[in-house]
């Protein structure tokens, strides 16, 4: 069995560290202690000293650790750190005003200032929240690429950015070069930048704002307001209160689907959430409408797949990401170990090796030695180059969207593990690519998940076959006749039949 294994454990810097001295042999009283006390206590007990698992300890960090868990299991260190938050409450009460308080609610309540200027020319604003250039996520895709849809439509389209944040139009830019498809977008659209509220935000009489996050709906709202509109549109790209625990956020959130707008869903999957929620206003393909939001795979050429693939060590990727709930990281990476722990990646004769990929550093453990591996964080066109390398992926959402991700490695030739909720159906799934394995969100479920995967990796010509997708692979592939006629209902005629750029991916 071939697996990753953590080259600083092989050549640590201390020749002494571990369980063993020169003599490869354990210390007596190491020894007698292991005998009492679990090692994996240990072991816990001094990633929580020094920030790190070590599977080995010297004497000197046997007793440290052995100590910390006696005062952990006494419950004084808990004490001791409840009584110090107490009385620093008491102290020093946690200030509020109203500044704060908006702040605080994404400024739901603080909407900019909104001006009618009669010399503007009518504008869709799509209104883009703070986003850190150099980590632009999936969802600003499809915000963006909404944005061109509609600019090629023949519409004039402005891009406000309403947040305060540390915005860059020429970091933008270059930063957009990196993306297949986008390189192009600063040259389409407008771009205003209102986060400083140094002046009103300008509008015209017949100005249409896209909102495309929950809080941007409250902007969207506010200018509709000012315009006496009938609505405003509205991307809607995830059941967004699931993002917050049950509270002032969540109940925000959820209003902001009451607020009156004509709804484009990303997916059909989340779109039919929606309706059966009671939350989609109007009529279907009337007042809302669903696009797929084109995938990022690495579309195969079968006789290139089918040698490159025979023989080699196979290679599974893991959607982890521990710091976003929905992507259950303990769920996903709990099924992983146990699978490896029942040998499940030891059969069929091939050799696996292990990787994460997502927000985050991350290391799992399968036993002493072999580890799941954090890739680092990539480029769009790094992880296009990447997909194919994949045989196996466990990708996890807790939403009614589906994600990209099971659509990115399905179309690049990988089986895909992941999860059903409501309305997402092993039936939706199947209906895309049979490269998708879609399993109750159950632990034992997503073991026999990875177990169906594992045997059928060495089928090449069937994963071959599934990766060709009913999913678009191409924005060209996602906008339809219906997205055109849809837009024109809401937002009106065309001013300016605008062709895509030779350079963009219509090309």
């Amino acid at each position: 069995m071939k697996t990753l294994i953590d080259p600083k454990a092989e050549q640590s810097d201390d020749t002494n560290e571990g369980f063993e001295d020169k003599a490869s042999s354990p210390h007596l009283l190491v020894r007698i202690g292991q005998i009492f006390i679990p090692k994996h206590d240990l072991q816990i007990a001094y990633k929580y000293i020094f920030g790190r698992y070590r599977d080995k300890l010297t004497l000197t960090q046997f007793f440290l650790a052995y100590a910390f868990r006696l005062l952990r299991k006494t419950g004084y260190l808990e004490k001791v750190r409840d009584s110090y938050i107490k009385g620093w409450t008491l102290k020093n009460p946690t200030y509020f005003d109203q500044d704060i308080l908006n702040l605080q609610s994404y400024r739901i309540y603080d909407t900019p200032q909104i001006e009618i200027n009669p010399d503007r020319v009518k504008s869709i604003n799509v209104l883009v929240p703070a986003f850190q250039v150099e980590t632009i996520s999936a969802g600003f895709f499809g915000v963006f690429q909404l944005a061109l849809f509609i600019a090629r439509s023949g519409r004039h389209v402005r891009l406000v950015m309403y947040e305060n944040f540390d915005f860059s139009i020429d970091r933008f830019r270059d930063s957009l070069k990196k993306f297949s498809g986008l390189e192009t977008l600063l040259d389409e659209v407008e771009v205003d930048y209102i986060g400083e509220r140094k002046s009103p935000f300008q509008v015209s009489a017949d100005d249409i704002c896209v909102a495309t996050v929950w809080y941007s709906a409250y902007v969207a709202e506010a200018v509709r307001k000012k315009l006496n509109a009938p609505h405003f549109l509205y991307l809607i790209q995830d059941y967004e209160p699931a993002f917050h625990s049950a509270g002032t956020h969540f109940t925000a959130a959820h209003q902001s689907y009451e607020l009156p707008h004509k709804a484009i869903f990303s997916t059909e999957a989340l779109q039919n959430y929606f309706v059966a929620q009671g939350l989609a206003q109007g009529e279907a393909n009337v007042d809302y409408v669903f696009f797929n939001n084109a995938c990022s795979c690495s579309p195969p050429k079968e006789e290139i797949f089918l040698q490159q693939k025979v023989g080699q060590t196979r290679r599974l990727a893991f959607y982890s990401r521990p710091t976003v709930d929905r992507n259950m990281f303990t769920l996903g990476a709990s099924a992983l170990v146990e699978a490896y722990r029942r040998r499940l990646f030891h059969q069929h004769g091939s050799n696996w090796e292990f990787y994460g990929m997502g927000i985050g550093n991350v290391e799992i453990y399968f036993d002493d030695e072999s580890k799941l591996r954090q890739l680092p964080r990539m480029t769009l066109k790094q992880y296009q180059e990447r997909m194919s390398d994949f045989d196996l992926c466990l990708t996890l959402m807790a939403s009614p969207h589906p994600s990209i991700v099971p659509f990115d490695l399905a179309g690049s030739g990988a089986l895909v593990v992941t999860n059903t909720y409501l309305n997402k159906t092993q039936g939706y799934f199947a209906a895309m690519s049979e490269n998708i394995i879609a399993c109750h969100p159950e632990r034992e479920a997503l073991i026999n998940g990875l177990a169906e995967g594992i045997s059928r990796v060495d089928n090449l010509q069937r994963r071959f076959s599934g990766s060709q997708m009913q999913y678009p692979k191409t924005w060209d592939e996602t906008w339809q006749p219906h997205h055109h006629a849809w837009i024109e209902r809401w937002t009106g005629p065309a001013q300016n039949a605008r062709l895509p750029s030779p350079s963009s991916e219509a090309a």
